[in-house]
């Protein structure tokens, strides 16, 4: 009854449990680091002067002219037509800076180059030595370069790409730190749901985040997109004095933790995150690195990070430039348009989350099949939403783009009941290095995917356009076919916890059972040596 009781009190959606406010932080955190990056891509549109390297590509669109010959153009006639008008009239986009299309692609990789040197180790780090300090550090870079980014921008196009990297160096930590706070905060029934709670920081950055940059970047005052970089820098500031007061490494050493929930949480982990006896690091067992690398869940896990990063790089850094350029949408409505697909996550990977939780806890799915069956939505969607973008979204179709987004976002949302939950449950010991592995993918998969555009995006046509959406829905294929035969959230055996632990407190049982020999005694005519055991 007691045990009962304890479950009851400790719900994860009362507002007396601190682990929901732990995921809280965590989705501002997630929120500050992701919408310092990516209003970068609003801020592009106001920086860069629109009419430098037009008449290349307008000489082009003019030519195109020659080729329509039959009424099946007339939809192409009639874009092309209005893409030309709007090359010469004002839609509202202004900027000074003559930074041509290949060295913007460059731009928006800069941060994923900064961000692949720390991911590397950061998950171990998070693993030995806590994710408080580590987040905290993260996100104070990244605020700072914020602020820092008008006056760089106007040095030198060199230093505000160095400067970065420099942020892309803090943003390395950010997901590590969090996947590795969050298998010591939530129980295994509860870690899809606090997934889905700290990842909508990512959505609401989308969604907030580009609407405000929107609407700075359209003012004249200090020239309008720097207030952008002011604004999300002071953010960052704001929530890590927050993050100072408020969390902490583990649930038994916070404060404001109650002891009905830190005696819950002790339970419901079965003590798979342990500390080393009289000392502030994190027992870490051997890392089996041969069995972890040859493992596949592992490698369906990659390839999932790195198909979905690819193509959420590229709606982050491109959409705004993609509804300027193809869908010729003036600035007012642009913002609008970028905030549809984060609009479209926000609440479906929170009801998938809340779904797969209770249809694993009431045992009607097993962890792995509630992944694949999740993971397999997101995958197979992602790529229908981007085969409708490549063959039927043109300027006469807005609607039919605004529906594809919302598909593609309601696709996306279900990656955090699939493959995320995935690298939160296979290894409860090594998830900030699980992570870390993971995100040098989507590390990979975010670089990768501006440098890939830039080759094909020679001259801003749609058929150059298309031939991008295609490769991205070619690779949500591939991965969730690999995710389907190779994915699971079981534990698996060469990240099990229970035997280290069993062999370790032998071992420290051995340590502490001392024996010595007192003195020797005659009982019943027979000498023998007293032994005390302590």
């Amino acid at each position: 009854m007691e045990s009962d009781e304890i479950v009851r009190d400790n719900s994860l959606f009362t507002a007396k449990t601190m682990r929901l406010y732990i995921a809280l932080l965590l989705m501002m955190a997630l929120f500050c680091s992701t919408v310092l990056r990516i209003n970068l891509g609003m801020s592009m549109v106001c920086m860069v002067n629109s009419t430098a390297f037009v008449s290349e590509t307008l000489e082009i669109k003019k030519q195109s002219f020659d080729v329509i010959d039959s009424v099946s153009d007339l939809k192409k006639y009639v874009c092309l037509k209005k893409s030309v008008i709007s090359d010469t009239i004002d839609m509202g986009y202004h900027g000074t800076f003559l930074w041509s299309p290949s060295m913007q692609s460059t731009l928006f990789s800069a941060n994923f180059y900064g961000g692949i040197i720390t991911i590397i180790f950061s998950g171990y780090l998070a693993d030995k030595f806590g994710a408080k300090s580590l987040l905290l550090m993260a996100i104070i870079d990244c605020s700072i370069i914020s602020f820092l980014s008008p006056t760089i921008a106007s040095i030198s196009y060199t230093l505000f790409f160095i400067s970065r990297m420099i942020m892309g160096l803090g943003e390395g930590f950010v997901i590590p730190t969090m996947s590795s706070m969050a298998a010591r905060w939530f129980p295994s029934h509860e870690r899809s749901t606090a997934a889905a709670i700290y990842t909508s920081g990512n959505q609401l950055a989308g969604i907030l985040g580009l609407l405000i940059s929107s609407k700075l970047c359209s003012i004249n005052f200090l020239g309008g997109w720097p207030l952008i970089f002011y604004t999300f820098g002071l953010l960052g500031i704001i929530w890590s004095i927050l993050w100072l007061i408020f969390a902490s490494d583990e649930p038994q050493t916070n404060k404001w933790t109650s002891e009905n929930e830190k005696k819950y949480l002790k339970e419901a982990t079965h003590g798979q995150i342990r500390k080393i006896a009289g000392s502030a690091k994190f027992h870490i067992p051997s890392i089996p690195w041969k069995r972890l690398l040859f493992c596949g869940p592992l490698w369906a896990n990659l390839l999932a990070q790195f198909s979905f990063n690819f193509g959420i790089s590229f709606i982050q850094s491109f959409l705004p430039t993609y509804l300027k350029d193809i869908l010729l949408l003036p600035l007012d409505q642009n913002g609008l348009f970028v905030m549809i697909p984060y609009i479209a996550q926000i609440i479906p990977k929170n009801i998938f989350a809340i779904i797969s939780d209770n249809l694993k806890k009431s045992r009607i799915l097993t962890p792995t099949m509630a992944c694949k069956i999740f993971q397999c939505f997101g995958n197979f969607g992602t790529a229908i939403a981007f085969f409708g973008l490549a063959f039927y979204v043109d300027c006469t179709t807005k609607v039919l783009f605004a529906l594809l987004l919302i598909f593609y976002g309601v696709s996306f949302s279900c990656g955090v009941s699939g493959f995320y939950t995935s690298i939160l449950s296979i290894a409860p010991n090594y998830t900030g290095l699980v992570t870390s592995i993971c995100m040098i993918f989507g590390m990979i998969g975010n670089a990768t995917s501006p440098n890939i555009f830039s080759i094909l995006n020679k001259n801003g046509t749609p058929e150059e356009w298309s031939r991008m959406y295609i490769a991205i829905a070619i690779i949500n294929i591939i991965a969730g076919i690999v995710f389907l035969i190779f994915g699971s959230a079981d534990v698996q055996e060469w990240a099990s916890s229970a035997k280290t632990s069993r062999v370790e407190d032998m071992q420290q049982n051995a340590i502490k059972l001392r024996i010595s020999t007192k003195r020797k005694r005659t009982v019943s005519g027979v000498t023998v040596d007293e032994i005390t055991i302590t």
